[in-house]
């Protein structure tokens, strides 16, 4: 985006960062927010958080997560009530789809909308598919909350999403470059906070750290390296990383980044390392989303550009998305992977045999670690990630 479009942007949207707007909330990290924003309303990230306990969701045992669980809890506790609607994913996660069944019928107050998402490649019949799914979405929020949206108020939540993406990548490049730039537990605060209440401030000053921090690295290198990232071509890269502590990946599902900083933040003194990069669903796969397009039509934008967030297993097939990680530890020299699974989540335990493998096909020690959103048994992941950290600072 150029000076002069920046420049645009701020005056279209910075009079929208208010605090009277609405709230609607959303669950699948790749629902595109743009949408929203064009109706006025603010999408608010709904995640699990610690420190739920409830007791009619745990009938909910059978046929769901306990990610999906801890959400219903919060919307049971009446920790949800600033939302004005809540939109579910259709074909991306069988836990979601069960819980907004649920939720329909426990809560008949609420106003429960669904975006339904192709099973299947993406390709041309997936978008056209997907971009009708948005239209239906669009049309329900224009009967639920009288909002009727022009094509110039798309572009503007287009380009404050885009301005934020932009911004965020290169944060996320200069961390694989020199990961002492900026604490990782800033990326996954500024990740968080932006999901939940995404403002045309905080793209600005996704912006300018980024602009901040470019000022002392290699142009070059760091073209490069988000050029990896964001085109999954790493057939012209070449460098060499010389640290010394252990750089480490943490890839899984939907996970919090900032839990994970909070885990590897209590051990970095006795056991210090490099948390270089997440390839998390509510971290770097929603970062690198590829920009939508503000001078198409909006729908079928934005269907392209969620479609093709990358590496997600209900998007991109299991031999891609090896492929893509496989070209990550070994061309950033990775020293050591930890595969979270979220708890009785099927596709992250269907998912982490195949995540296991490549890595150590690569030469790469890997650790599976189940979680729970509770972090029930803190001290026990604790004690497996630093067990670990000890295996790769003594070789062995």
């Amino acid at each position: 985006m150029s000076n002069g479009q920046i420049t645009e942007c701020t005056q279209l949207i910075q009079g929208r960062d208010r605090l009277d707007m609405q709230r609607i909330g959303y669950i699948y990290q790749h629902t595109p927010i743009e949408l929203f924003l064009a109706h006025g309303l603010i999408p608010s990230l709904i995640t699990a958080k610690q420190g739920i306990v409830g007791g009619f969701e745990s009938s909910l045992q059978t046929f769901s997560c306990a990610y999906s669980r801890n959400i219903f809890a919060q919307r049971a506790a009446g920790d949800l009530d600033d939302i004005v609607g809540i939109v579910f994913p259709g074909n991306t996660c069988d836990s979601l789809q069960n819980v907004g069944d649920v939720w329909k019928y426990r809560f008949p107050e609420d106003r429960v909308l669904r975006l339904t998402y192709p099973a299947g490649p993406v390709n041309k019949d997936a978008i056209e598919f997907f971009t009708y799914e948005i239209r239906q979405l669009d049309r329900q929020l224009h009967d639920l909350y009288g909002t009727d949206p022009p094509k110039e108020q798309f572009s503007e939540a287009i380009d404050l999403v885009n301005l934020w993406r932009n911004g965020m990548q290169l944060l996320y490049s200069f961390r694989l470059i020199q990961p002492d730039v900026l604490p990782y537990g800033r990326i996954a605060e500024m990740v968080t906070d932006f999901l939940r209440a995404p403002t045309y401030q905080k793209a600005v000053d996704a912006k300018k750290l980024a602009e901040k921090i470019g000022q002392d690295l290699p142009s070059p290198l760091v073209d490069s390296v988000h050029n990896c990232l964001s085109t999954k071509n790493f057939e012209d890269f070449s460098s060499d990383f010389t640290e010394t502590n252990p750089r480490i990946l943490v890839v899984g599902g939907m996970i919090s980044p900032s839990t994970i900083s909070s885990l590897f933040d209590s051990i970095s003194t006795s056991h210090p390392h490099n948390l270089v990069l997440d390839l998390l669903s509510l971290g770097f796969k929603t970062v690198f989303t590829p920009p939508t397009q503000s001078d198409g039509s909006p729908f079928s934008e934005l269907a392209r550009s969620t479609l093709n967030a990358p590496s997600e297993p209900t998007q991109e097939g299991l031999k891609e998305r090896m492929y893509f990680l496989k070209q990550i530890v070994t061309n950033f020299r990775i020293d050591g992977v930890i595969i979270c699974e979220q708890s009785f989540c099927d596709p992250d335990q269907f998912e982490a045999p195949s995540l296991k493998h490549v890595t150590q096909d690569a030469g790469i020690r890997a650790l599976r670690l189940p979680l729970d959103p509770e972090l029930s048994d803190e001290q026990r992941i604790l004690t497996r990630i630093q067990s670990f950290l000890e295996t790769l600072e003594g070789g062995i």
